[in-house]
């Protein structure tokens, strides 16, 4: 069954950068390899984010970056834990760039708030080399959900799709084609009923438009899924990377 998700509908003008904050908050936040930034608009409407770095990085060198979008009402707390549980080990030791966004309030990734992430690319790829020029896309539940919604409407600045667990609600399920030769990899756990449902759904479309989809049913795992690791997320998207 596929689940609807009202889209609310804001206006954001040109966003602008302006300085890493200084008042940062503890924890993960504090890693030597961890900024905390924002980047504001003229409307007063921001997001901010949290990007990790490699150990050895150089302005000079161009990084695969994924975006990693995180769980549940994707604020700070949401993202300092899915950063520490899957991304920030092996993206410092592999020369991935990570870049977690935080949600405005009252507002997620896949119903208002996904408008930013467009400007949030355009950003990074000032600053940064990006590999390929595109962005690998991850998240965990309603993260995996709006790894879908940014890939569906940006398809060509999407490198790959990872969702533990995720899928495509109804208006983004209706435009899977513009995924074309896009991989997705899927991960949910098989005590997780109510979302392996939708995410065969996702599959089984996926598969008709000839994408490659790598599913996997985790025995003995829940919504949140403890049996994945970081170096086994980053074995699947090296492989995915610009040759």
């Amino acid at each position: 069954m596929r689940r609807y998700v009202a889209i609310i509908c804001i206006v954001i003008s040109t966003v602008l950068w302006i300085q890493c904050q200084t008042d940062v908050a503890v924890g993960i936040s504090n890693h030597p390899y961890i900024d905390y930034l924002r980047l504001d608009t003229t409307l007063d409407a921001s997001i901010d984010f949290l990007m990790v770095f490699p150990e050895n990085f150089n302005e000079d060198d161009a990084y695969p970056v994924l975006i990693a979008f995180p769980p549940g009402d994707q604020d700070k707390e949401e993202v300092d834990f899915s950063l520490e549980k899957y991304w920030i080990k092996s993206s410092i030791q592999r020369n991935w760039i990570v870049v977690s966004p935080i949600a405005p309030v009252d507002l997620n990734f896949y119903s208002g708030a996904e408008i930013l992430i467009p400007e949030l690319m355009n950003w990074i790829a000032g600053q940064i080399n990006v590999e390929g020029g595109k962005f690998h896309l991850a998240g965990l539940s309603a993260g995996g959900i709006s790894a879908f919604k940014i890939a569906v409407e940006n398809p060509q600045r999407c490198h790959s799709i990872t969702v533990l667990p995720g899928y495509a609600i109804e208006d983004d399920y209706d435009r899977l084609n513009v995924l074309a030769g896009i991989p997705v990899s899927m991960f949910v756990g098989s005590n997780d009923i109510e979302t392996i449902a939708p995410m065969e759904v996702t599959r089984d479309r996926l598969l008709e438009l000839e994408n490659t989809v790598l599913y996997q049913v985790i025995p003995d795992d829940g919504h949140v899924i403890q049996s994945l690791t970081s170096e086994s997320l980053f074995d699947i998207l090296d492989g995915y990377r610009t040759p």
